[in-house]
């Protein structure tokens, strides 16, 4: 997400984690689980001042 976790990303890695374990560990639902998250999907980002 860009960012380090926090205590909010809790219900997002456990999610995952569900995920991950009903569809055999594929790494293609881990990528698309985190990828349909709301923090994912809703990311704060901050432009540079070398940004234009």
């Amino acid at each position: 997400m860009g960012r380090s976790l926090n205590r909010f990303d809790d219900c997002v890695v456990t999610e995952c984690l569900e995920q991950l374990k009903t569809h055999d560990d594929h790494a293609a639902i881990l990528i698309e689980s985190i990828c349909l998250s709301y923090p994912f999907q809703h990311r704060f980002f901050k432009a540079t001042a070398d940004a234009k």
